[in-house]
């Protein structure tokens, strides 16, 4: 979509890849704050191409991190009954 009409596509290209790597999402918390970053020079500058191409590169950025985030499963606090605790055999370490 801004691709075409980029002045300055490296965070656009850096996040082209990341979408194809998950491996890397959790890299796009540091990828969304550099992003971050551009949004508000683009915005003091008054450059509204730029802005518009930035606030979509950090909306992107923020759904990877989010995705990574939920990738892991949630640690859940252990729930053992009095019955449980009689036989440890069935704990898990």
């Amino acid at each position: 979509m801004f691709a075409a009409r980029s002045r300055d596509r490296s965070t656009l290209d850096e996040l082209h890849r990341m979408i194809a790597d998950d491996s890397t999402w959790p890299g796009a918390h540091d990828l969304f704050q550099r992003i971050r970053r551009k949004t508000l020079a683009a915005e003091q500058r008054r450059d509204e191409l730029s802005d518009c191409q930035y606030v979509f590169e950090e909306v992107c950025a923020k759904t990877l991190y989010s995705r990574q985030e939920r990738s892991v499963p949630p640690v859940l606090p252990s729930r053992r009954t009095e019955h449980d605790k009689s036989d440890d055999s069935r704990v898990c370490s």
